[in-house]
């Protein structure tokens, strides 16, 4: 893929200043997720966990801040955002192979803004922050292929690849927040409206058969991509925490600030895993004080009830295959203590 993209820095900026255009794609056969943000499913999750592994990494590794973590063919692929590298590591702990490209050359990369896998599995796709992807074998973790993304977009902030090969960026404007690399020309996506999209830049993708989920910024809506469309697949219900799409749409920006200044406002869908089963992703509870609390919904696709969930260790769910769920535990539950500094990666199921 020869092309080019801009990079700036990744963040999350809190300042909050809206005049919103919200769910403007085409929606078809949309599905509601109501979440009651008052409840607490946390201990009720924790009693039907069903543990199929506990991966303590191997004491020689210095694992650091892990931003993501996918698992694929019996591997585990760890994004130590700190250490700018990707670790692959067996189901036992021990470290397949590590990359660490950082620098200026060929080959290198001077930060990692994210990464996938090859539809395939095949390769370990590094999107870098100096316009470029760079392509590693995932088995032995050298360097495949490098090429530039030109992509119109003030920043590419994750990716994913489809079932027929072609590759969904989440990206930040100007026009857009995804374009989809076909065999000839770029396909642009659900439009960017500066003041929702950009106060959260973080954008999210997981697998959907043929398509990608995909969520961004404080849009409410969970979109399915593919290379010719993008349609609204789920529209979160936070029962009234939520600030309105007309209110977004029709409020001055200093009338929605009021709105964060009088009271909690559920928010910036994030994380998002799609299983078989289970479609779990996280958001923000902005509160009047200016704090921010993590909550997490676990979606049963099977009987259309979602679970809000606080303080499970389990959670945010990192990725899925099939129904095997995968996370990176929080060390203060006893079940997980590592015993050394390293994080401890749970397969599980529900």
């Amino acid at each position: 893929m020869k092309r080019k993209v801009c990079f700036r820095k990744m963040g999350a900026a809190v300042a909050v200043a809206f005049v919103i255009i919200s769910c403007t794609s085409k929606i078809e056969e949309v599905q509601n997720i109501s979440v009651d943000t008052s409840e607490n499913f946390g201990n009720a999750i924790d009693g039907n966990v069903k543990i199929k592994a506990v991966v303590q990494l191997h004491d020689s590794l210095l694992v650091g801040d892990v931003s993501k973590v996918l698992y694929s063919g019996g591997k585990i692929y760890i994004w130590d955002k700190s250490a700018a590298s990707i670790l692959c590591c067996t189901t036992d702990g021990d470290l397949q192979f590590r990359i660490s490209a950082k620098g200026r050359g060929p080959g290198e990369y001077t930060g990692i803004s994210n990464f996938y896998l090859s539809g395939s599995g095949n390769t370990v796709n590094v999107i870098a922050q100096e316009k470029k992807l760079l392509e590693f074998s995932a088995v032995s973790g050298e360097l495949v292929s490098e090429s530039g993304i030109d992509v119109k977009s003030i920043m590419c902030t994750d990716g994913i690849e489809l079932q027929d090969g072609k590759t969904v960026l989440g990206i930040i404007g100007p026009e857009h927040n995804v374009a989809v690399d076909g065999a000839d020309t770029l396909k642009y996506h659900i439009p960017f409206n500066m003041t929702r999209d950009f106060a959260f830049m973080e954008r999210a993708f997981s697998q959907d058969g043929p398509k990608a989920l995909f969520v961004h910024g404080m849009d409410n809506c969970i979109y399915s991509v593919a290379y010719d469309t993008s349609t609204v697949r789920y529209i979160v219900d936070f029962k009234g925490m939520e600030i309105s799409n007309d209110d977004y749409q029709t409020k001055t920006p200093a009338e929605i600030q009021k709105i964060y200044d009088e009271r909690s406002v559920a928010t910036r869908i994030d994380n998002l895993v799609n299983s078989r089963n289970w479609l779990s992703f996280s958001y923000w509870m902005m509160n009047p004080d200016k704090t921010q609390q993590t909550n997490y919904v676990l979606y049963n696709k099977r009987n259309g009830k979602a679970m809000n969930i606080q303080g499970s260790p389990l959670f945010p769910i990192k990725d899925a295959n099939d129904n095997l769920l995968v996370s990176v535990a929080d060390n203060s539950d006893s079940r997980y203590a590592p015993y050394n500094g390293n994080p401890v990666v749970v397969l599980w199921e529900m």
